[in-house]
């Protein structure tokens, strides 16, 4: 009974100690790795106000932390610098720190991804669903 115990107590810390292990890796990496490179919106959807985006705009983000936005028929243009924190893209394409638009990451897999957008600069709420085109 006693040797039980030892072991059942062993196996409790080994899991716990890999449990806490994992839950100090953050996601934000693999994340912003992932989203480098240049998507397609495919969909805008929902919410409320103006949303400058239509089918068919890209959005290139930098490793570095610049991104790039552009219509696909040329009717429009954004640049500035993007943050990435707890799952949500952080925009600001006015260069004084300040964040114009957020964008939460609902889904990100095999080059799709489903952002719900709060664009400040507009006041408004929206879904935008995207498809890698490069990187």
């Amino acid at each position: 009974m006693n040797r039980f115990l030892k072991q059942t107590g062993l196996w409790a810390v080994l899991l716990i100690s890999l449990l806490s292990f994992t839950s100090c890796v953050e996601d934000d990496v693999w994340t912003r790795d992932t989203l480098k490179g240049t998507w397609r919106v495919v969909e805008t959807s929902g919410g409320y106000g103006h949303c400058p985006y239509n089918t068919n705009d890209r959005f290139a983000f930098d490793f570095n932390g610049f991104y790039n936005i552009w219509g696909y028929y040329g009717d429009y243009s954004e640049q500035g610098y993007w943050e990435l924190d707890n799952g949500r893209i952080y925009l600001d394409a006015s260069y004084d720190g300040s964040t114009d638009v957020e964008l939460a990451i609902r889904q990100i897999d095999n080059g799709y991804l489903v952002l719900d957008v709060w664009d400040y600069t507009y006041n408004s709420r929206y879904t935008l669903r995207l498809v890698r085109v490069g990187y």
